[in-house]
């Protein structure tokens, strides 16, 4: 069982107040849930947080403890339960230690994962190889009491010893001698028998009955396979912790409500704590008695409101006799009282006073008690007014006297419940503030406060604060004709009226903006400052100042900067001095203050990069970098070159642009000067046609043309279809590629280089005529296609009509083969004349293909 159940709501806890009161857990029936890693024991709690569902947050570790069968004990306010590996019963307490209260002689491990404790004070857990449920005192002296045979009951399908394997139980707190378990579904021995796994179980924990022990299976239950925890609740709801999946210890990761009439289970929390072993407990037996007064506060007359007691006995005993004894705020009545509750009001309480006892008062078991007490504050005192509801006359085992607790906070149980009584606001107020005439003796202020609520001969009590100093001044006032009143004899300062009190009533006044300024006749003294900046990083920085008519100055500024010169002198400056200076002036209580910009720019420290050495040609970049921000660069070259940047970059260059390139870096205050010699070699200059058309009917051959220095290396690229790859000269060959690139090169490793791109001539693919006379003697007599030089073969001809019928085809199975001619007869006749379309394919000598086409003209 490792859940453990509480709700950290406010409540009363059972028990005696010991000195142990700090150790012991509070009995309020909420669910808690333990886990353990086989080292130590954590133990969470539902909460909840506005925007996201309720989920479960730990608040004890029990660093070294591996606990199972966890059980809340009513009596003293302890959980007890089994120390795993080991055959001790240990008491956890609520500040995350623990202590061993006895060792069960009759095993030397105890296997138990199932426990809980009665409302008498015992401890039982269950030792799965003994079959029995152990008995135990642990409140008193620790006792082994009873050893609980546990059999089926043989009036259901099962019978004999029960051999289930139980991982919890809890007792019903309607029943105290019935407590319910559940019987695994996995097919697992320890789950046997088959017939009723899955479902809920009661025992018998009777001990004045014959039937001690029995199980008898409730209901079927399908929500889920495995439960590590069963518990009850403050409102007698059966819980429990585990997990859908299969398996005999699957992670459990999930909170089920449980109906004990049906079996029905609903999910309530999911997803974490996830652990193989769990177990729960809570104490159900819980009362709790809380008072809430308005959250919003109340206003400190003419306001009504509510202040609810709520009384819940979740215990089982009906208290009886009891006396609630209530007393008000100074300056709040009592308008009206629920009629919930059954018991006598005491003469002279109730409405129309500030006190309220109920004699007599009944609180039944099982029950919640809800008195709603109507609250009219008259003439109450402003700020935080305590209230404390007292229960007398309690029975065993609620002893003695009962304090209320307040709902609103996490505060030990039992503390009063606080209504913040708010002033009425005072509105409509005007604010004239007169200042000090002297700089020197500035004790003559004044603060002339106004409202029409305000009314003539009204004495308060005014307290103001000066947040200069925090010093405050109390000053008792009447209002006058004009519904006014002065606080005079006031040094400059930054004052905070927080305190209105007529001085006849308790109930004050609020004002809603209470900050007044009252400043000294700062006009009267003049400042003036100045300084020598820019300057550069290494030369005197000069700060300069005047004051009228006389005073005291104050400097300030960058690198922890402080002085009370006049005229500061900063000898060999650094540019970390940059900033703003603040100079302020005081003379009496006057004031002045001035803000001055103070910049130190740094050594520029110039230098260029690039290389010094080009090619002709090339792309002259030069870059020059300085110390410190805002530079600015100016660069001069050879052949008049000039730039505003810090970058040079000049393209192709020419013999005219070697020499020496300088730049100049400026800040503003700092400059300096970098340069570089830039030496130009000689360069190769390559010409080479840019489209060369052939139909290769003659050599081919490329013929770059090169000036300037001529003593270089050549390189050919790609090299197929060349007669060489490293001359001049090559000779190409038919349509291998249809570009080529030159580069040569220089003993300076310059370079220059050239592309050519090798064009097909396609006009002179093939020859043929356009016009031929079928019937003539001269002239053209047919129609034949004669190939190129490029051609390798013609695969087909083929000749249509205008509308598109074939007049005339022929194929050649290879190049051996040649295509007829046409003689303008289809199927031994002569065709009309006009034009003809044809459409040869024809194969070059690099193996592509080639669809060629025209028209002729038949006469």
């Amino acid at each position: 069982m490792r859940i453990l159940i509480f709700t950290f709501q406010l409540f009363i806890a059972l028990g005696f107040v010991t000195t142990l009161s700090g150790q012991r857990f509070q009995c309020d029936g909420q669910l808690l849930v333990a886990t353990t890693d086989g080292e130590s024991t954590t133990i969470y709690r539902p909460r909840s947080a506005p925007f996201v569902p309720p989920f479960f947050s730990g608040v004890m570790k029990y660093t070294g403890g591996n606990f199972d069968a966890l059980g809340f004990n009513s009596k003293d306010n302890f959980i007890y339960a089994v120390e795993q590996n080991t055959n001790a019963i240990v008491r956890l307490k609520r500040n995350s230690s623990y202590e061993v209260v006895g060792n069960v002689g009759i095993v030397n491990t105890l296997k138990s994962n199932a426990g809980d404790c009665t409302p008498e004070g015992l401890f039982l857990c269950h030792d799965y190889e003994l079959h029995q449920i152990l008995v135990f005192d642990v409140v008193d002296a620790f006792a082994l009491l009873e050893r609980v045979d546990l059999f089926w009951d043989p009036t259901y399908e099962n019978s004999g010893t029960f051999r289930t394997r139980l991982f919890d139980f809890a007792i019903d707190p309607n029943e105290p001698t019935v407590a319910y378990a559940y019987q695994g579904r996995a097919e697992h021995e320890d789950l046997a028998p088959a017939e009723t796994r899955g479902f809920l179980l009661k025992i018998n924990l009777d001990f004045n009955s014959p039937n001690l022990g029995m199980v008898t299976p409730v209901e079927s239950v399908n929500s889920f396979s495995h439960l590590g925890a069963i518990l009850f609740s403050s409102d007698s709801g059966l819980f429990g912790y585990g997990t859908p999946a299969a398996g005999l210890n699957p992670p459990q990761n999930t909170l089920y409500s449980i109906s004990t009439a049906n079996g029905k289970a609903s999910q309530v929390l999911t997803k974490s704590p996830a652990a193989v072993l769990s177990d729960g407990c809570s104490c159900p037996f819980s009362f709790q008695f809380t008072n809430a007064l308005p959250v919003t506060g109340m206003f400190c007359n003419n306001d009504k409101d509510n202040f609810i007691v709520t009384i819940s006995n979740n215990s089982y005993i009906d208290l009886t006799g009891v006396t609630l004894k209530d007393t008000l705020p100074e300056g709040m009545i009592i308008d009206g009282i629920s009629e919930t509750f059954s018991g006598d009001i005491e003469a002279g309480t109730g409405v129309g006073t500030g006190m309220l006892i109920i004699n007599d008062l009944l609180i039944p078991a099982k029950t919640k008690l809800v008195i709603t007490i109507k609250v009219n504050s008259i003439d109450a005192i402003v700020g935080p007014n305590g209230n404390q509801v007292y229960l007398e006359n309690m029975p065993f085992p609620f002893e003695g006297n009962v304090v209320s607790d307040d709902p609103f906070t996490e505060a030990p149980i039992g503390d009063p419940s606080t209504v913040f009584v708010v002033a009425r606001e005072l509105t409509d107020v005007t604010w004239e503030v007169i200042p000090p005439n002297d700089c020197i003796l500035a004790n003559d202020g004044k603060i002339v406060v106004s409202s029409p609520q305000f009314f003539l001969g009204q004495e308060f009590e005014i307290r103001l604060r000066n947040k200069k100093g925090w010093e405050e001044t109390t000053a008792f006032v009447e209002i006058d004709q004009s519904n006014s009143f002065t606080v005079d004899s006031l040094v400059p300062g930054d004052y905070q009226v927080f305190y209105v009190r007529s001085v006849n009533e308790n109930c004050s006044l609020a004002l809603k903006d209470t900050t007044v300024l009252l400043e000294p006749p700062n006009d009267q003294l003049t400042l003036e400052v100045s300084s020598n900046s820019s300057i550069c990083e290494g030369e005197s920085l000069l700060l300069d100042s005047e004051i009228s008519p006389e005073g005291n100055i104050r400097w300030t500024g960058p690198l922890l900067f402080g002085s009370e010169t006049p005229d500061p002198i900063f000898e060999n400056t650094e540019a970390d001095r940059t900033g703003e200076y603040k100079a302020v002036a005081k003379y009496g209580f006057c004031t002045q203050t001035k803000f001055l910009d103070v910049d130190v720019k740094p050594t520029v420290n110039l230098s260029v990069a690039g290389d010094s050495v080009y090619c002709e040609r090339d792309s002259l970049l030069l870059i020059a970098a300085g110390e410190g921000d805002s530079l600015k660069y100016s660069w001069t070259g050879p052949n008049n070159i000039s730039q505003l940047d810090s970058m040079l970059l000049v393209p192709n260059l020419i013999s005219e642009q070697a020499g020496y390139y300088e730049v100049i870096a400026d800040n503003g205050a700092c400059s300096d000067t970098a340069g570089i010699e830039v030496e130009l070699l000689p360069t190769p200059w390559l010409s080479l046609e840019d489209i060369v058309m052939t139909d290769f009917c003659g050599t081919v051959i490329l013929v770059p043309e090169i000036t300037g220095d001529s003593d270089v290396s050549y390189r050919w690229l790609p090299e197929e279809g060349l007669s060489c790859s490293d001359c001049l000269t090559p000779q190409l060959q038919p349509i291998v590629n249809n570009n080529y690139q030159l580069r040569v090169q220089n003993e300076y490793l310059c370079t220059d280089s050239a592309k050519v791109n090798i064009v097909l001539d396609k006009e002179t693919l093939v020859h043929t005529p356009n016009i031929f006379r079928p019937s003539s003697t001269v002239g053209n007599t047919h129609y034949s296609l004669f190939p190129g030089c490029v051609v390798t073969y013609i695969h087909k001809l083929s000749i249509y009509d205008r509308w598109g019928g074939r007049v005339f085809n022929d194929e050649a199975a290879g190049s051996d083969e040649t295509i007829g001619f046409w003689d303008g007869n289809v199927k031994g006749k002569k065709v009309n004349s006009g034009v003809y379309i044809w459409i040869a394919k024809v194969e070059l000598v690099d193996g592509s293909i080639q669809y060629l086409s025209g028209d002729v003209t038949v006469l």
